[in-house]
């Protein structure tokens, strides 16, 4: 595995290691204000770098995106 590989794992892992709570406590992250006007109660976790953006619904939880927080905010609403 090259360095990039190994970073890239890295990052995926610390990003899944971080939504394990979402399960037992799925409003544990904060509203997600770039989003609110979509009215469908996004909220976040900030892992490093990266904003997981999510939204309950019903029993389950939808992961939406994953945000690189070194980018401007307002790609955000255009993505989603």
């Amino acid at each position: 595995m090259v360095a990039s590989e190994k970073v890239a794992d890295k990052i995926r892992k610390s990003i899944f290691d971080s939504t394990r709570h979402l399960s037992k406590q799925p409003l544990i992250g904060a509203i997600e204000e770039n989003l609110i006007n979509l009215k469908q109660g996004h909220r976040y976790l900030i892992e490093g770098n990266y904003k997981i953006i999510y939204k309950v619904l019903h029993d389950n939880i939808y992961i939406t995106d994953i945000f690189d927080c070194r980018q401007n905010p307002q790609k955000m609403k255009k993505r989603n």
